[in-house]
């Protein structure tokens, strides 16, 4: 019996100990599994913490961005308001606006400031701060920039027919109304507003026959585009009255005089010096002059002479000249003296040459002849004087080269070969001139974005 008993304590004792190691365990996993759940809240409180930031931060963006979109729909109902309606030479801003949710109630602002363009150029900067009204700290900036497309967009944009040699290394669009032959080497399109055209014999069909919208050996042929849609030529040229009135308001002016004209040499500290031309050889170069002086570039950025001006040195800055007699017209001519140079390529620097007639390379230009420039014929063509006979070296043109008439800087023989002028030729379009063209050079369309970024 008294082990039967001891074995019951013995039972009961395990029983016991059983139950207070069940216990253990339970305590155990209850904390375990506390702390797991405590994690897991935590876990899931940051995430939506996180998912909350991420959302207003997303949201913040959109309503700076949908600030950048109000401008640009501002500027093509309003071009040359730079200060959201309110006087003009206000502060750039910020202009503050509310945004709306889809019904209607205001949860955030976005905030404007403004730069306008300067002088010569099209690009409007704005930069936009978007946030919400219930998270002020999450802000996004974004910053973008508008500019409208100039009239000089491409490197040739002439009315006539036109004829690139062999020897002519094209890097830009060429543009004509007329017929073009070209056998030459070309990175870009080579655009016929015509189907076919008469080649006459100074194109080098002789006789003259008639020839495909756009031809020659040169290419590649693959960039020869034609029919294209014609390119208004009225629409490219100023308003030679309205440049007058602003260049005797507020520009430099000097009008007609007995002599042959004005001669213009452009200096690296954005002055110019001035001379007038008393006497001239029969090929415009000039034999004697009397200098007037030193004078710097305008506010306006513009030189007007009634009368022929002869252009040569190197600019620094933003400049437009113009030859023109008005009302009664007279047909001056801009005549390129000499090398025309810009101090830097990188768009800061722009000339601008409107003649009313032509613009013309003198005869005894310089064998190698650089003329950074653009170069607008409005009723007649930019040329050089082949008559000549003389064979010239080279000549580099960078910028642009718009012309009513058929442009030329050397004659043609049937084969193609170059008899006269400058053999050979270099044509480099400007990329900076699509939104920066010269002060009052056209405009057309309405604002595009240029860029787009994010202003940490």
């Amino acid at each position: 019996m008294a082990e039967k008993y001891m074995r019951k304590i013995q039972n009961s004792k395990g029983k016991r100990q059983n139950k207070g190691s069940s216990l253990i365990i339970t305590i155990v996993f209850v904390a375990v599994f506390g702390l797991l759940l405590a994690g897991l809240a935590q876990v899931t409180t940051t995430q939506l913490r996180v998912g909350t930031q991420r959302q207003e931060f997303i949201q913040a963006f959109e309503i700076a961005e949908a600030g950048l979109n109000y401008y640009r729909w501002h500027l093509a109902h309003d071009p040359e308001d730079y200060y959201d309606n309110n006087d003009p030479g206000t502060s750039p801003g910020p202009y503050i606006h509310s945004y709306k949710d889809n019904g209607g109630v205001t949860i955030g602002r976005f905030e404007l400031t403004i730069t306008p363009p300067g002088n010569g150029s099209t690009i409007v900067r704005v930069r936009s701060v978007g946030y919400l009204l219930d998270a002020l700290t999450k802000k996004r900036t974004l910053e973008a920039l508008f500019g409208i497309p100039s009239f000089a967009d491409n490197l040739f944009l002439i009315n006539g027919a036109v004829a690139f040699s062999s020897t002519a290394t094209v890097s830009g669009t060429i543009h004509s109304n007329s017929g073009i032959r070209f056998d030459g080497v070309t990175d870009n399109f080579v655009e016929s507003a015509v189907a076919t055209y008469q080649c006459l014999p100074q194109h080098g069909c002789n006789p003259a026959q008639e020839k495909p919208g756009v031809w020659g050996s040169g290419g590649p042929q693959s960039f020869f585009r034609f029919p294209v849609p014609a390119i208004d030529f009225a629409a490219v040229t100023s308003d030679l009255s309205e440049l007058k009135t602003l260049a005797q308001a507020e520009g430099f002016y000097r009008g007609t005089i007995s002599q042959p004209g004005y001669h213009v040499t452009l200096r690296t500290d954005s002055t110019f010096d001035l001379w007038q031309v008393n006497s001239i050889y029969s090929s415009k170069t000039i034999r004697t002059q009397a200098f007037l002086g030193n004078f710097p570039y305008p506010a306006t950025q513009l030189l007007f002479f009634e009368d022929d001006v002869w252009v040569d040195g190197t600019i620094d800055g933003r400049l437009t000249i113009v030859a023109a007699k008005l009302p009664s017209g007279g047909n001056p001519d801009i005549i390129i003296n000499n090398n025309i140079l810009y101090a830097q390529r990188d768009g800061s620097d722009v000339l601008g040459l409107i003649a009313q007639r032509n613009v013309q390379v003198r005869r005894n230009a310089p064998d190698i002849l650089f003329i950074d420039a653009v170069m607008l014929a409005q009723t007649g063509k930019v040329f050089y004087d082949v008559g000549s006979g003389t064979l010239k070296d080279e000549l580099h043109v960078y910028g642009s080269i718009l012309s009513s008439e058929s442009p030329y800087f050397k004659a043609l023989a049937a084969n193609g070969g170059v008899i006269s002028g400058y053999e050979l030729t270099f044509y480099t379009f400007d990329g900076n001139l699509f939104f920066g063209p010269p002060p009052h050079f056209p405009t057309t369309g309405q604002y595009e974005r240029i860029s787009f970024e994010e202003i940490n």
